[in-house]
């Protein structure tokens, strides 16, 4: 008997609703490409924060708002390099699909920025998707308030903290 596994992380349209869900909390709903690609790892896997390297006060936050490490959901998962980078091969055609349909502005994207076009998203989509952020609004306060005092690049940036790429520019 054979079985198939899906998971919302090969998934590029569960990766729209999931970058929609992320852009729809924060003001002007746009941020750096890379930042909005980088978080939507986390939006998929919140017990991966575990393994960047935080402040002991962010560490109790994630406690405290109840996200517990992956290894105590998840009996394996690969690397956070590993997962960083099979999930950006599924956020391109997400993104490319985004674009197509207006969806993100292309303006900003452009400018490798990544901005929701509210009057060409579809009103039920940006409803599930605020209902989404409801259901854990701790999460993305986290990622979006407590993640965002660090730079992306560069030594201390949130990609040397994840150890990924020692924190050199990626843009691929």
């Amino acid at each position: 008997m054979k079985h198939r596994l899906w998971h919302p992380f090969m998934d590029p349209y569960h990766c729209c609703f999931r970058l929609i869900s992320s852009l729809s909390v924060i003001e002007g709903q746009v941020m750096p490409m890379d930042r909005a690609r980088f978080l939507d790892l986390f939006v998929l896997f919140p017990g991966l924060l575990y393994k960047l390297s935080l402040t002991h006060e962010q560490k109790r936050t994630l406690k405290k708002i109840g996200v517990a490490p992956a290894a105590t959901y998840f009996a394996t998962l690969p690397d956070i390099k590993i997962l960083y980078r099979r999930l950006r091969s599924n956020q391109r055609p997400a993104i490319s699909q985004m674009i197509a349909t207006q969806v993100i502005d292309v303006n900003e994207f452009r400018d490798d920025k990544i901005k929701l076009n509210l009057e060409k998203l579809p009103s039920e989509i940006l409803e599930r998707a605020i209902a989404r952020v409801a259901r854990s609004p701790e999460v993305f306060e986290f990622l979006h308030s407590d993640l965002a005092v660090y730079e992306f690049n560069g030594p201390e940036g949130l990609l040397d903290r994840a150890g990924i790429y020692g924190g050199t520019n990626v843009t691929s």
